[in-house]
């Protein structure tokens, strides 16, 4: 076994950090860089609380799913905010799946965003008078006509927003 005297390891490694260094710092720089030429972004994502709200954003959402490079900054914010509340609901209805009897519906385990999104456009379009009820209501509507909870059963005086069964309305 050969040593190596102390020495000239802690000269290699001497010698090696201010290259470590000029690494980092050029790095930050071209980062820095990036940053500075990158395109400006829109402060915020359009709201979603209506139907018609909800409609365009999972329309936009859709588009990007199936591969389409949208157009504006504003656009691609507000797909990637229609993204992210499709997750959302997604999850948040996983979640409730677990309180079985007291949920109006329940989700497939293996649906995507897609046809989470796809599920709620077409209700949407059979049910064109909904568009100005609030995206929440649109979105328990859709999903429980879709996927409907067998073990649910309505309140009589359900509070406003409720889904109702079929023909309630």
């Amino acid at each position: 076994m050969i040593h190596l005297p102390l020495v000239d390891s802690a000269r290699q490694a001497t010698h090696r950090l201010p290259m470590f260094l000029k690494s980092l710092f050029l790095s930050l720089g071209l980062l820095a860089c990036a940053v500075v030429h990158a395109e400006s972004v829109p402060d915020k994502a359009t709201s979603i609380k209506t139907g018609k709200d909800l409609q365009r954003a999972v329309r936009l959402a859709l588009r990007t799913y199936d591969g389409e490079k949208l157009k504006t900054e504003q656009e691609r914010t507000d797909a990637s905010h229609a993204r992210g509340y499709l997750k959302g609901v997604k999850e948040a209805s996983w979640i409730l799946d677990y309180a079985n009897d007291g949920v109006p519906y329940i989700l497939p385990t293996n649906i995507t965003n897609q046809q989470l999104a796809q599920v709620i456009l077409h209700y949407l379009s059979q049910h064109p008078e909904k568009q100005d009820k609030a995206s929440y209501q649109v979105v328990a509507l859709a999903l429980t006509e879709a996927f409907r909870n067998p073990k649910w059963k309505p309140l009589s005086d359900a509070a406003p927003g409720t889904p109702k069964a079929e023909g309630d309305d």
